[in-house]
């Protein structure tokens, strides 16, 4: 009895063993149960065989999502003898197999993709294609910083401005993974919206030094929501002068500024002593809260003498903090 008989389910794992590839595809194209073509899927990319290249696009098409996305993962890990394929599916498939396309294509990484899905990016009319391809792009970063490509990252900036909330969330995303100091100036203009403010806030965090000015200055603005995404970012860059601003953003008129301050704060794993102990006489009772838990975190013993006088401060959360601080210093904790 052979492994395509009629009432018998394909041994996938024979199929492999013997890399047979006609009996994947065979499989891949004609099995009805979705597990076992997914696998299938799956199988072809491990080979790594050029003939799967065509049968696996074709799935890109396929109603089941965890074929499609095991199709493309597959196409992926073909690698350079898909790209032609890929390329040529991008341009003039369905939107799915687009979409598909996209991903495999930024998966790959090879220099010639970076035009095609520029190109699917600035002028595909379906959305989905759209930020596929931006995320492609985001997928490439290395290369693209390598070849000091400009133009990938003048249309990520254009797509921050796209209709569609999700094609502006990917290329804010994609803008942080490249880290081009061109992007900051329209990522700060991105905080002030609704639906991508705390992606744009993630990308500036991602460029990292070259943008902490730009977010220190957004933490001033009119804006309580961009406030709100500045602290938050800024405690993304781990940058110890970032410190000093989050400390002034606990004093901020608005709640959801001040919390995200102080969440940046405690999440930042080095804390400058200095500052620190600066804000411990602040008459704001969460800076001096703040300022009390993170001098616990230095494990500095200078601090010991101005906690312990915060023992008896009036605010009884800075009296726990100073507390909690000190313990920790004293058992050499963070």
């Amino acid at each position: 009895m052979g492994i395509f008989d009629k009432f018998v389910r394909p041994d996938v794992e024979k199929l492999v063993a013997k890399k047979d590839i006609k009996g994947l595809v065979k499989v891949l194209k004609s099995e009805k149960d979705s597990e076992i073509r997914t696998r299938a899927a799956e199988a072809l990319g491990e080979i790594g065989d050029e003939r799967a290249v065509k049968p696996l696009i074709n799935a890109l098409g396929n109603v089941n999502e965890d074929l499609k996305l095991n199709a493309e993962i597959a196409l992926g890990e073909i690698g350079e003898p898909a790209v032609d394929a890929l390329i040529q599916a991008l341009q003039e498939r369905g939107w799915d197999v687009k979409c598909g396309a996209a991903g495999a294509l930024g998966e790959i990484g090879a220099k010639r993709t970076v035009g095609p899905l520029v190109q699917a990016l600035e002028h595909n009319v379906v959305s989905d294609v759209r930020w596929k391809a931006a995320q492609a792009l985001g997928n490439m970063a290395g290369l693209l910083v390598k070849a000091g490509y400009k133009r990938p990252v003048k249309s990520l900036i254009e797509a921050l401005g796209d209709k569609d909330s999700i094609v502006r969330q990917v290329a804010a995303e994609a803008l942080g993974e490249i880290g081009d100091p061109m992007a900051i100036e329209p990522l700060v203009k991105a905080l002030k919206s609704e639906d991508g403010n705390v992606y744009a806030a993630v990308a500036l965090a991602e460029i990292g030094e070259p943008a902490l000015d730009a977010l220190t200055k957004a933490l001033e603005d009119r804006d309580e929501n961009v406030r709100r995404v500045a602290a938050f970012g800024l405690g993304r860059t781990g940058d110890k002068r970032a410190v000093e601003p989050l400390l002034q953003a606990l004093k901020d008129k608005g709640s959801d500024v001040r919390s995200n301050a102080a969440e940046a704060l405690q999440g930042m794993e080095e804390l400058p002593f200095d500052p620190l102990i600066e804000a411990l006489k602040d008459k704001d009772e969460n800076v001096r809260r703040v300022a009390a838990f993170g001098l616990g975190r230095t494990g500095d013993k200078r601090a010991v003498k101005p906690l312990k006088l915060h023992l008896r401060d009036p605010d009884p959360n800075v009296r726990v903090a100073a507390k909690e601080a000190l313990e920790m210093i004293q058992e050499g904790k963070k």
